[in-house]
């Protein structure tokens, strides 16, 4: 059904998506590791060098924890993503069944296609 209050949920497509945005998490994950594990920030010699270095290590450890966080939190939307999905089919699965049972106590089922 679609119209202006409507919508389609497609769990495949959900599940495409959940699988994206893990990759996607992993990768962010990977790559803040490498950034993560290189101690050598080249800001060169003099005033502006030295303040940039100082600025440096005082924001650094705060960043790179915002950024796992960030990859933590990609990675949590994948799997609740997946979640949804697997509800969402549940959901209609139990509906279809119970509409069934109604229509076949009512003996119209076969009038509707349910049956």
């Amino acid at each position: 059904m679609t119209g202006p209050l409507s919508f389609v949920v497609s769990p495949a497509q959900m599940r495409t998506a959940a699988r994206t945005v893990a990759k996607d998490s992993d990768t962010w994950l990977s790559d803040l590791a490498l950034i993560s594990s290189s101690d050598a920030p080249a800001f060169g010699t003099g005033g502006f060098a030295e303040a940039a270095a100082q600025f440096h290590a005082q924001t650094h450890s705060r960043s790179m924890d915002y950024y796992r966080e960030v990859g933590d939190a990609a990675g949590d939307v994948s799997i609740g993503l997946g979640k949804m999905a697997n509800l969402y089919e549940a959901v209609e699965k139990n509906a279809v069944e119970r509409a069934r049972a109604v229509f076949a106590a009512a003996e119209i089922g076969a009038e509707v296609g349910l049956l």
